[in-house]
């Protein structure tokens, strides 16, 4: 957790760390083989999120419908920023940049600050998406690593650029994939080289 002499003064809540205590970002979540993120770019996040007005406390208790309380939508990006104490702390971002997962609890992100949270999120998926295309053949990866790969021809697409090279995949995975179009969107599976 933070010390109090580094928490940001901009932000109402003081949740999050001055960039200047932050000596590096990790990516826990989700990730193909690099996990370090650039400061630059955790930093980018912070100066987002400690905007004046930009955070207002999650309220657990709205209700869906009337029929009973709902949970919030997890967290897809993760990151671990250790800060130039060595003290740790995790923060998260749900899919739509709308939700911010904070040790002290969760918060919507709001005004200007969710449009521009949006934006670095897809700046995120897009530098791992650049991390999985540009790695060599064979490799392994886990479906679910970016958003845009639940299907076979989607991963194909992505990994050849060829959404009809999937049976590559699928020929690859017999023993993981019984049925090319039933997986669960969660194996982890072998990308061949083509020939």
């Amino acid at each position: 957790m933070t010390s109090s002499g580094s928490l940001c003064a901009q932000n109402p809540s003081a949740l999050l760390p001055l960039t200047n205590t932050v000596a590096a970002y990790k990516r826990l979540q989700p990730v193909f083989k690099s996990t370090q993120t650039e400061k630059s770019r955790g930093d980018a996040l912070l100066a987002i999120l400690a905007g004046e007005k930009s955070l207002e406390p999650w309220m657990n208790n709205r209700m869906l419908d009337g029929t009973g309380y709902f949970a919030p939508a997890p967290a897809r990006l993760w990151l671990e920023l250790t800060l130039t104490d060595g003290t740790t702390m995790k923060l998260g971002l749900t899919h739509n940049g709308g939700l911010l997962y904070l040790p002290s609890g969760l918060y919507n992100i709001t005004g200007k600050a969710l449009n521009q949270t949006v934006q670095w999120m897809k700046e995120m998926e897009a530098d791992l998406q650049t991390e999985i295309v540009n790695t060599p053949k064979p490799f392994t990866y886990k479906m679910g690593t970016l958003n845009n790969d639940s299907t076979l021809p989607k991963l194909a697409r992505l990994i050849y650029g060829d959404d009809t090279k999937w049976n590559h995949i699928y020929e690859a995975n017999r023993k993981t994939i019984k049925h090319p179009h039933e997986i669960t969107g969660k194996e982890t599976l072998i990308i061949p080289k083509l020939k």
